[in-house]
């Protein structure tokens, strides 16, 4: 889990292998993904935007817009970013607002991307 860069919401990963994302204050959802592999590994904010990495035997991480966002991965809009040699197994996020990405073959990938 994850809370947001303003600390009003908080990014779920569940063992149904979803992606949550409630409202701190009333514990309202906001958003929800389903249908990842497995459990997603590593949640991380950007801003109004969830990196989440898409669980086991999936070397990627997707990009979700919280804004209007329910349903299954794939959907429009939905960006997924690889290759990497590994499964992620961690995200997070620089000051300059560069992505990193951790991987299970002990590789670091640093992503500059447009949010």
């Amino acid at each position: 889990l994850d809370l947001s860069p303003n600390g009003k919401l908080i990014a779920i990963a569940t063992a149904a292998n979803s992606l949550l994302v409630r409202d701190v204050a009333t514990g309202g959802l906001i958003a929800a993904w389903t249908n990842f592999r497995g459990r997603p590994s590593a949640v991380s904010w950007v801003n109004n935007t969830v990196l989440v990495a898409s669980g086991p035997n999936e070397a990627a991480f997707r990009i979700l817009s919280v804004q209007g966002a329910k349903g299954t991965l794939g959907q429009p809009g939905q960006k997924a970013q690889s290759p990497h040699g590994g499964d992620v197994q961690a995200l997070g996020v620089l000051p300059t607002g560069h992505v990193l990405s951790a991987t299970s073959d002990g590789f670091l990938h640093i992503w500059d991307l447009e949010l």
